[in-house]
């Protein structure tokens, strides 16, 4: 059977004679193909014959025949006899699969279609091969320039849509309410983190939703088709990281001819805006008011300067409609009435512009300001996106209005500068910290509080509280911690939010009072109070709280601590201890006699002897009047020795006031008074501590008892017990 049977050709189209044929090989006769039919035919044919190279390789053909319709589409005249390459070069060049393809068609006998661009023609042809033997094809074209145009616009229409959905984070979806068919576009998989795999129908995506938001949902539905209001809502979905992602829907009720109800709408990831408006609140709640965020702003132009598309939001956040600014020249009129504002806009945007056209790189977002139809001023983050490169390449722009933010930000400024003058004002030095540990802000008092050297200046933000620790650690203060010490004690009191009041003795001698108050920001503020001549005077309202003021001896309550520390927790082989008790005798006569000021000086001078004879480790105390206190420790082991070691410090202690002594008033307070030589003796009792005593006074009662059986031997003796 030949090949025009193989196409449906009826075979009296072929024919016999002289005129030359289209040869036609078959397994059981030779005949012509009359042209006839193919002449008429709107499609362009060609009759040709493949040519090959010495490596078999298909290379070029040769027109056996082609029918008028050729020429009217190609152009190409007289081609019968010529090979392809002398015809149409750039085919040949450009085309060289479709030789491949003529030669699978002639050795397998399927034929084949394809379509292919010819530059030097400036169109589009769809080919169908056929072959008629082993060396000769059929081909049949038609032009399809048209319908390739139109579907190179609609994948550029349908691209530009792709891009401004992921760029505003939204997708577009219609319910049948009838027969709840859900039809959407792609950008809803990539908002619920569906894959391929995952069926996208209504209940999917209602699963996604958060639910405590579902019942809302619902009732924002129901109401929509209720009512044919336009549909409003937003609501928290729970990302596959566990994270909540925001939604934003908006959708309409379209009722068909049918009667049927269709719930047509978008739905838009509005999480950024969400997540500013929190973070905003937080940082700045005492200063600002929650800042709606509402869809971005976009516009769409092409390399000739035409404004192809305005989103509603553009419309609704500056006022202008897509008939306002039919081209780019009409919005820097409009937006930029300034003559050299606008001129310095148009440049740096244009520059801006070619740089990405040259790159294929979006365009960074730029800080501007814009006039809205209404007059006011808007302050905007414009960024944009080269959707298709080319002369005529289209860009896509987003606009952030930030006009509130910035309101804020200038209001923040004008706070901040007035706390910075209460700080400075404040007689206590201050510095403020945020809850990452940097610098807010210090006064001078601060620098004057610790002495800090004029050269050295700490900058708010570019310093935090680590740096102020190790600069305090480097020159000495704290010498007792570390800089990993300090720090995890700062970090402590942060996690504990709570207000601390400490004391610290800088290492020039001054007493800073600090206290530590936590902001609600999570940042803290520390207070420094020089507290110096305070601590001076409680140092002496303390000393003068344990010390006798005439002889300055520890007086009983001293002498109770230091007993109790010194006995407490004592092993029962630990050295012995011994308590003296120390009674001068007659001296009652010295203050009858020659009045108390002779009397106070003999106390103090007895002081001052009581302490040359003992160890710097035992206490010498006045218990009032001329009783003295003197405790012994580690005397020995056993008791034996220990009497012994405190008898022979008793007897030393009864020589040293046996002496004379020589008593001078000082000052004109006293009338004159003259030296006198007094010689006054001391009566002593002892008691050995035993280990296991913790009552001093117990301990001095034994003692005393001692004392009094030293008196009743008449006095200036020594009883040890």
């Amino acid at each position: 059977m030949g090949c025009l049977d193989r196409i449906g050709l009826p075979k009296s189209f072929m024919r016999s004679g002289d005129v030359p044929p289209l040869a036609i090989a078959s397994s059981d006769e030779d005949a012509s193909l009359s042209p006839h039919l193919f002449d008429q035919m709107a499609n362009a044919v060609i009759h040709a014959e493949l040519l090959y190279d010495d490596d078999g390789v298909p290379d070029d053909f040769i027109y056996i025949y082609v029918n008028p319709a050729f020429s009217r589409l190609t152009g190409l005249s007289s081609v019968e006899g010529r090979r392809l390459s002398e015809t149409i070069p750039d085919v040949r060049t450009a085309g060289a699969p479709s030789l491949v393809l003529y030669d699978r068609v002639l050795r397998t006998g399927i034929s084949e279609s394809y379509e292919n661009f010819v530059p030097s023609l400036d169109s589009w042809f769809s080919v169908q091969v056929f072959r008629v033997d082993d060396c000769h094809f059929l081909a049949l074209f038609s032009e399809v320039t048209a319908r390739k145009n139109t579907e190179k616009a609609l994948e550029r229409s349908q691209a530009l849509l792709k891009e401004a959905q992921s760029i505003a984070r939204i997708a577009c979806w219609q319910l049948d309410m009838g027969s709840k068919e859900f039809a959407f576009t792609e950008g809803m998989r990539e908002l619920f983190e569906l894959s391929e795999d995952e069926i996208v129908d209504r209940h999917t995506c209602e699963n996604r939703i958060h639910p405590d938001d579902r019942s809302h949902v619902d009732a924002a539905f129901e109401t929509a088709v209720r009512t044919d209001l336009r549909l409003e809502t937003r609501y928290r979905v729970l990302a596959r990281d566990g994270s909540t992602r925001h939604f934003q829907v908006a959708g309409r009720i379209d009722r068909g001819d049918d009667g049927g109800l269709r719930l047509i709408g978008t739905t838009q990831d509005v999480t950024e805006s969400v997540v500013q408006e929190l973070a905003l609140r937080e940082s700045e709640r005492r200063l600002t008011a929650t800042i709606e965020a509402s869809p971005v702003p976009l516009v769409l132009n092409d390399g000739r300067g035409r404004t192809l598309y305005l989103n509603a939001a553009f419309t609704r956040n500056f006022g202008y409609e897509l008939s306002d600014i039919p081209t780019i020249h009409h919005w820097w009129t409009l937006a930029y009435p300034d003559p050299d504002y606008r001129q310095k806009v148009q440049q740096s945007w244009s520059a801006y512009l070619a740089e990405a056209q040259a790159s294929g790189a979006r365009i960074e977002p730029r800080e501007i300001e814009i006039r809205a139809k209404d007059g006011s001023l808007r302050t905007v983050i414009a960024a944009a996106t080269l959707v298709e490169a080319g002369p005529d390449g289209v860009h896509l722009t987003k606009l952030y209005d930030i006009t509130d933010r910035k309101h804020l930000e200038e209001r923040l400024r004008k706070q901040s500068a007035y706390l910075q003058n209460v700080i400075d004002g404040s007689p206590n030095a201050l510095i403020m910290f945020d809850a990452d540990g940097r610098l807010i802000s210090l006064n001078r008092q601060f620098y004057d509080v610790h002495q800090i050297e004029p050269e050295t200046r700490f900058t708010p933000e570019a310093t935090t509280f680590d740096d102020i620790v190790h600069y305090f650690h480097a020159r000495g203060d704290f010498p007792e911690l570390s800089d990993e010490m300090i720090a995890a004690g700062y970090a402590g009191y942060r996690e504990r939010r709570k207000r601390t009041n400490f004391e610290h003795k800088t290492i020039r001698g001054r007493v800073l009072e600090i206290d530590g108050i936590p902001l609600e920001s999570g940042g803290t503020l520390l207070s420094y109070r020089d507290v110096t001549d305070r601590a001076r005077l409680l140092d002496d309202a303390r000393a003068a709280a344990l010390h006798d003021p005439l002889t300055l001896l520890p007086n009983r309550r001293a002498l109770e601590a230091h007993f109790n520390i010194m006995m407490a927790g004592r092993p029962a082989s630990s050295a012995l201890a011994a308590l003296l008790m120390i009674d001068l005798d007659r001296f009652k006569a010295l203050n009858d006699s020659f009045g108390h000021v002779y009397g106070d000086l003999l106390l103090a001078e007895v002081a001052d002897r009581l302490k040359r004879c003992v160890r710097s480790s035992d206490l010498v105390a006045r218990l009032g009047g001329d009783e003295f206190v003197v405790l012994l420790g580690g005397l020995a082991d056993c008791h034996a020795d220990a009497r012994q070691a405190a008898e022979r410090i008793a007897e030393d202690i009864r020589d040293a006031l046996f002496a004379p002594y020589y008593l001078r008033p000082a000052g004109k307070e006293d009338g004159g008074a003259r030296e006198r030589i007094y010689a006054c003796s001391a009566s002593i009792g002892g008691w050995i501590l035993p280990n296991d005593i913790r009552d001093l006074t117990s301990a001095i009662q034994v003692a005393d008892k001692a004392l009094y059986q030293s008196k009743s031997q008449g006095r200036n003796a020594v009883t040890i017990r």
